[in-house]
């Protein structure tokens, strides 16, 4: 695949996405690729990132680690998204912006029900993601 196949422009970030302290993100997502790409545009625009392979690994990372923003796909191995992010509203991880990132078709009234508080589906451009970690951002306590 071409550098330019991903929607990302090469160079200097957008200063509206470094002009805020950054977060702590957690990239939940079975694709490797998936998770490389993620983590290659949210630190280049100023966050720090850590990833989980699949619900299980996310679970214990966000008590352990306290993301502010967890960007989770929702079918993986083991526990899925649905079930990662009702599991983690359901503990009282009420404080930390949730954003399903997904391929499969869903609405966001489904994500919204399963305890997410935003949606961005991998067949939009990957700007509408990006769009959504700044607002949740600009949002945190």
């Amino acid at each position: 695949m071409g550098s330019g196949g991903n929607g990302m422009k090469r160079g200097k970030p957008d200063t509206r996405w470094t002009s805020r302290q950054s977060a702590l993100i957690l990239i939940a997502d079975d694709d490797l690729h998936v998770r490389q790409m993620l983590r290659h545009m949210f630190e280049l625009d100023g966050h720090e990132v850590i990833e989980a392979e699949d619900g299980r690994a996310a679970w214990d990372l966000v008590p352990a680690r306290r993301p502010e923003i967890l960007v989770t796909d929702l079918q993986m191995p083991g526990l899925d998204g649905f079930s990662l992010c009702r599991g983690l509203r359901e503990a009282g991880f009420r404080q930390l912006r949730i954003i399903v990132y997904t391929g499969q078709r869903v609405t966001a009234e489904d994500t919204r029900n399963a305890g997410a508080d935003e949606l961005a589906l991998k067949t939009e451009p990957i700007q509408h993601l990006r769009d959504l970690v700044l607002k949740l951002r600009r949002n945190l306590p």
